[in-house]
């Protein structure tokens, strides 16, 4: 088969007006392959290791479900295996993902400011996103999309434009110029608040309380930090502050902030380089639906909110108890991982579609307000649509329907890595409107 080139579709979908995206894993894993092989997490769940012959979490669980199956000599009810699977390979699988993948889009090996610019080109081309995948890669894109990068740094950059463009000797001039140092100085103590949780050496200075002549306590940065003593990211400034004051007097001292204050400069420049990099001129609308409710400061879901990218089977990053559903916020000084581990402890589970057949899938979809109002939208989609990374698995055969019973779909573009197999082509092969394209080094050509 001839399969097609991206830049044919590209072509084909200029003169269309609704164009839809579904993602699946491959797009993840063609942004660092090695981080999202879900049979490399699954080995490294202690109480796995030993599966060789599992490759993916929803197999995983179906082997697990196998146990109480109909007919099972197992005793355990079902709804009980639910809820460990939930409780207990749900959550250890999600701790594993975030513990192997990179913390942001940034902490990739061969990242540079010219990284995302080809999956911004790619994205920039459609309307509405949906996702099959799980993990939180096209929220952090979306992040910088929507800004041109981080939001501080291009204040910084606006500020510097202003000040530069001002007439010199004129009160603009002056005012700009306080504005600059202002914007600078907010942007610098944001990334030191980063690099100093990431890079000081807390071990090695300690933390005292006194009460009068009494020491009440006595431990490394490291040490008050895990006692919740302390955050260490919110006095981060001061600390580097009384460093420089005691540089002077210790060489050790001196070295390391010399070194903190490097990686500060050296992650605005980044950072800056980015923007130029990804400012392009081209304008990518994302809208999830969560919004920042003024009473819990926390992102909420709900189906009244603008909303274009729909995460099909839901994702780690969100979360739902009783009628609440939450999105948990990226931070520059605290790990998605750990906002999702104290939400855990509220009493919050991720809202993930974990379920090893298509029935059930859509069974649970069915039962959540959330999902079943993205699957929705997924199967009354009107114009084109187009798919990267999607494997269309026997388990995703409520996907596969839904694209071929919808009418008001003009014209599909499924992408394959490599020539589609027979399996694939049988499950479209009476969908006359399907096209097949290769996505083989599409973030190195969609320049």
């Amino acid at each position: 088969m001839n399969l097609m080139t991206w830049a044919e579709v590209k072509n084909e979908l200029q003169e269309v007006e609704n164009k839809n995206l579904l993602l699946g894993n491959g797009f993840s894993i063609s942004y660092k392959a090695d981080d999202f092989n879900q049979k490399s997490i699954i080995q490294e769940i202690d109480f796995l290791k030993n599966s060789t012959d599992v490759s993916d979490i929803e197999e995983c669980i179906a082997k697990t479900q196998e146990l109480v199956s109909e007919g099972s000599p197992c005793t355990v009810p079902g709804e009980i295996i639910k809820k460990w699977i939930k409780s207990t390979i749900h959550k250890a699988f999600i701790e594993k993902l975030f513990a192997k993948m990179p913390p942001t889009v940034r902490a990739k090996n061969d990242y540079n400011e010219n990284t995302l610019v080809p999956y911004k080109n790619f994205l920039a081309e459609f309307n509405k996103f949906y996702t099959l995948n799980y993990d939180p890669l096209l929220y952090w894109m979306s992040l910088h999309f929507v800004n041109n990068g981080d939001k501080d740094v291009q204040a910084v950059m606006k500020a510097e434009e202003k000040y530069n463009n001002a007439k010199d000797g004129s009160k603009t001039k002056e005012t700009s110029k306080i504005q600059f140092y202002e914007k600078v100085t907010t942007c610098m103590s944001k990334i030191r608040e980063k690099i100093f949780v990431t890079k000081a050496h807390k071990d090695k200075y300690k933390m005292k309380v006194y009460f009068a002549d009494k020491c009440l306590y006595d431990e490394t940065l490291s040490k008050a930090e895990a006692d919740k003593t302390i955050s260490i990211d919110k006095i981060s400034n001061t600390l580097c502050s009384n460093m420089e004051k005691m540089c002077d007097e210790n060489t050790d001292m001196k070295e390391e902030f010399e070194q903190i204050e490097l990686n500060v400069k050296n992650d605005f420049d980044s950072k800056k380089a980015e923007i130029i990099a990804i400012d392009n001129g081209i304008k990518i609308e994302f809208n999830d639906g969560f919004l920042t409710n003024k009473e819990t400061k926390r992102l909420e879901w709900n189906n009244k909110n603008p909303q274009n990218v729909y995460f099909l089977h839901g994702a780690f990053h969100i979360l739902q108890k009783d009628d609440s559903i939450i999105k948990i916020k990226a931070e520059p000084t605290t790990t998605m991982l750990k906002n999702i581990q104290e939400e855990w402890n509220q009493g919050y589970d991720s809202l993930t579609i974990l379920e090893s057949t298509a029935k059930n899938k859509e069974d649970e979809i069915n039962k959540n307000l959330y999902l079943k109002y993205c699957f929705d939208n997924f199967k009354n989609q009107t114009g084109v649509l187009v798919t990267l990374g999607v494997s269309f698995y026997d388990s995703d055969n409520h996907i596969i329907d839904r694209i071929n019973k919808n009418d008001n779909i003009s014209q599909v573009y499924i992408g394959c890595y490599e020539e589609p197999s027979e399996e694939l082509l049988n499950k479209f092969k009476d969908n006359t409107k399907v096209k097949y394209f290769s996505t083989k080094g599409i973030f190195e050509i969609c320049n």
